[in-house]
């Protein structure tokens, strides 16, 4: 688990875990495995929970994101649109491989907080 407070929940799917833990005033949302339509209810609702009971700014932390397809990334778009209503930030953390390259394919390399961009 990446460094920070313990996991406030963590919802274990085959091929995926998503773990929420805080760095200070942020809400960090690591997913490892493979975000995909098979687990994106997962992802949803992680997101979904993060926005509703916590404040601050949110990470997502994609460095053990193994995948991650299109409906996936819409999902974290869409949370991300609703943050900046609300005056608050979503940004990106350490992508991997195949999501790095999803996420330039589609420009969007941008929201990679920039020490790991």
């Amino acid at each position: 688990m990446p460094v920070g407070t313990r996991s406030q929940f963590t919802w274990p799917v085959a091929g995926l875990d998503v773990s929420v833990f805080h760095e200070g005033g942020t809400t960090v949302v690591a997913v490892c495995g493979e975000a995909d339509s098979a687990t994106l209810s997962v992802v949803v609702d992680a997101l979904a929970r993060v926005v509703a009971e916590n404040d601050g700014d949110v990470i997502v932390d994609l460095a053990q994101t193994a995948f991650i397809d299109t409906a996936a990334l819409r999902a974290v778009l869409r949370v991300r649109e609703e943050l900046r209503g609300r005056g608050r930030q979503l940004t990106l953390r350490s992508p991997a491989r195949v999501p790095r390259r999803l996420l330039a394919a589609f420009g969007l390399i941008y929201l990679v907080t920039p020490a790991a961009a």
